[in-house]
């Protein structure tokens, strides 16, 4: 996403780091630059550039900082007129992006954490031009954005519950695609709560993904494991994890105490769990293992992100741990009703080539 606009900003910061001032913007004070966080997570992750005082993120939009109005305006405007992306939400910590598509009359909606401004945390496709309010009709995100809309399948392992109700929880809700699909799925009556610990997070969310009084979902500015510590024993049904803290999941995340102590003791006996994970092959295993050994009665299902999802499938994956093990058949039946994500029959061929830890008879 670099363009000749942005090296400008970063080669400002680089040959005149001391004499920069930041300027006022001229004209409409409103026109003020929504990049400068997007920016400093380019910077900070620039390839052939070699100052190391600008090695973390944090020095990088400390630097960016100092960068005139003017020059982040014109980066801008150079994204939208070269690759039709235009900013319509920018913080410290998160970007949300508008791309025009020439096809039809619709854009494609991201938000980006700036600390890793490559990845997509959220995509949505929204009706109308950029800047469009969106108003979700709990449709997945596609696929060839973003893998994470995945992780809603939990919903389709989960069998028929015995109590009256259907409680999920979801940890780390970005934009919110994902609860807003789970909310328009989830068995009646129901429950569904969305954790996000980060305010700009929530903000963006707020503002520009929907969140209104009757979305049909919660979302809370809360850390996933004291919430869940705070839950009744055995009242989650659905539990999908899609938490970042520079590891995915969390480190805490990762150990089998969280699982142990932590999970297991609020998760329903026929209970459903989904986890994002991002790693090389140890890293992954480690943690199906270790979801292995905390939930005992569960199988484990490791799902490689799909090629269509266009990132390193290597590293990307799915964990599910589910009550009964998988059916592929009964899954593409379940997704004919029920379609929570975008090309099921991706979804269904890395099923099929999925690893299983399955429980003991």
């Amino acid at each position: 996403m670099f363009t000749q606009a942005a090296y400008r900003c970063i080669q400002a910061v680089v040959v005149s780091r001391t004499s920069l001032v930041r300027a006022a913007s001229s004209g409409n004070p409103k026109n003020l630059p929504l990049s400068r966080g997007f920016l400093a997570g380019l910077h900070a992750h620039a390839t052939g550039v070699d100052h190391p005082e600008y090695d973390s993120f944090n020095s990088a939009y400390e630097a960016i900082s100092q960068v005139p109005d003017n020059l982040l305006l014109e980066f801008e405007e150079e994204l939208l007129n070269g690759q039709g992306r235009k900013f319509i939400f920018g913080s410290r910590l998160v970007s949300v992006i508008d791309t025009t598509k020439d096809t039809d009359s619709t854009t494609l909606r991201t938000l980006v954490l700036n600390e890793r401004p490559n990845l997509v945390q959220t995509a949505v496709i929204v009706p109308g031009p950029a800047g469009s309010q969106f108003t979700s009709d709990g449709a997945p995100s596609p696929i060839t954005e973003t893998h994470l809309g995945g992780l809603a399948l939990a919903l389709l392992f989960l069998p028929p519950p015995p109590q009256s109700s259907t409680s999920c929880v979801i940890v780390g809700a970005g934009g919110c695609t994902i609860p807003h699909t789970i909310s328009r799925h989830i068995p009646r009556p129901s429950s569904v709560v969305a954790l996000e610990p980060c305010e700009e997070v929530c903000t963006a969310a707020r503002k520009w993904f929907g969140i209104t009084p009757d979305c049909g979902f919660q979302l809370i500015p809360e850390f996933g494991e004291p919430y869940l510590s705070a839950q009744p024993a055995k009242s989650v049904n659905v539990l999908i994890l899609d938490a970042d803290d520079g590891s995915v999941p969390p480190k805490s995340m990762q150990t089998s105490n969280f699982w142990s102590d932590v999970v297991r003791p609020v998760l329903h006996d026929q209970g459903v769990v989904g986890v994002n994970v991002i790693g090389d092959e140890d890293t992954q295993l480690n943690l199906q293992d270790t979801l292995a050994t905390s939930l005992p009665n569960h199988n484990i299902t490791r799902v490689a992100a799909p090629v269509e999802a266009d990132v390193d499938c290597s590293r990307h994956s799915l964990l599910f741990a589910t009550p009964q093990t998988i059916d592929p058949d009964d899954l593409e039946f379940k997704l004919r009703d029920r379609p929570v994500v975008s090309d099921a029959q991706a979804w269904l061929r890395e099923i099929r080539n999925s690893q299983i830890i399955i429980k003991p008879i």
